[in-house]
């Protein structure tokens, strides 16, 4: 097989590959990322009342 037709039927598969990644990403990523999401609002709600907290207990109330 000449290299160009090799190489065309290579291209061919990586955007058969990768439409295929797209649609598995598009229908599973949210599911797979939302213990990660609801971890990281946790995290932040948690560092904003630390920080609050801190804060009224200085008498300081700068929220920079």
């Amino acid at each position: 097989m000449p290299s160009m037709a090799k190489l065309g039927r290579v291209w061919q598969e990586f955007q058969s590959y990768s439409g295929n990644l797209q649609t598995y990403l598009r229908n599973n990523l949210r599911q797979t990322l939302k213990p990660v999401e609801i971890q990281a609002g946790n995290a932040i709600n948690q560092s904003v009342y630390r920080t609050i907290k801190y804060t009224r207990s200085n008498h300081c109330w700068y929220f920079g």
